[in-house]
């Protein structure tokens, strides 16, 4: 998985849109690239943070899935099937299922807070 700062402009307006590209690759699955619009992104972090402490507590049922979607299409997930064995964090883009740690000391939420604070200091500098 990989996070990349990117922009875009609209060659009949000239208007530009600024927003995290998300690549996702697995084994041989083909590559899946999403878009995070960069109004969205203050809210990944959030649902990142959020599904990082859930508990059981959350239900009374034995299994769960809590998630976080973007527009497009990427999930952020805290899943468990059962009350014992811990909670199983994983991010997926369509068919593509990545387990992966993405709690606020992790690569993954790294990588979105620096592209978050380079695209700051872009859009600030307009």
């Amino acid at each position: 998985m990989s996070v990349r700062c990117k922009e875009s402009v609209n060659v009949n307006s000239g208007r530009k849109a600024y927003g995290l590209e998300v690549d996702f690759t697995e084994g041989n699955q083909p590559r899946e690239r999403l878009f995070v619009d960069y109004d969205e992104i203050d809210s990944l972090l959030n649902g990142i943070n959020y599904l990082v402490k859930i508990t059981y507590d959350v239900t009374p049922l034995p299994g769960f899935e809590a998630c976080y979607s973007t527009k497009s299409g990427l999930r952020v997930v805290a899943y468990s099937s059962k009350r014992q064995g811990g909670i199983q964090p994983f991010c997926n883009a369509r068919p593509t299922r990545i387990g992966a740690d993405f709690g606020p000391d992790t690569q993954f939420h790294g990588l979105i807070g620096q592209a978050k604070d380079t695209l700051d200091s872009i859009r600030a500098a307009k």
